[in-house]
């Protein structure tokens, strides 16, 4: 079945939204595969907290320490620095 076109069956994979590791806080996730909704192009903060389950703030705090470990990283900073 192609993505997107019906429920994920992979439930313990790691991009499965439904699967949570401890201290993780998630509300109910409106969808179930995350490759699937990252394919389907740019979202705000807000839609990816409503897919995803969280708030936004923590959408953001995650946000945050992920462009500081980018800037951090040589090799991906220079490839950070190229798409911009």
């Amino acid at each position: 079945m192609p993505p997107g076109e019906g429920p994920c069956t992979q439930v313990q994979c790691r991009y499965h939204l439904a699967h949570a590791s401890v201290g993780d806080h998630h509300r109910e996730p409106t969808r179930d595969c995350a490759l699937t909704v990252a394919n389907e192009g740019p979202r705000s903060n807000d839609e990816v907290a409503a897919v995803v389950g969280i708030s936004g703030e923590r959408v953001r705090q995650i946000e945050v320490r992920a462009l500081a470990k980018l800037r951090g990283n040589g090799p991906l900073r220079r490839l950070f620095d190229e798409s911009e």
